[in-house]
């Protein structure tokens, strides 16, 4: 296994918090192995968009 020695810092409200939490209970992962999981999914859309200041050439 791999050694993360990266931190990143995210802010959240109660709600979200609560649903990740849920969500990771449910999946039998931490957090951030959850967190970790979603950002290797391929199927992740971005739409540029909803960021009309970050388009991208």
């Amino acid at each position: 296994m791999s050694k993360r020695n990266i931190e990143k810092h995210i802010l959240m409200n109660k709600a979200e918090a609560q649903d990740l939490q849920k969500k990771a209970k449910r999946a039998c992962l931490s957090e951030g192995g959850l967190i970790r999981l979603i950002l290797c999914q391929e199927k992740v859309q971005i739409k540029n968009d909803f960021f009309p200041s970050c388009q991208h050439t």
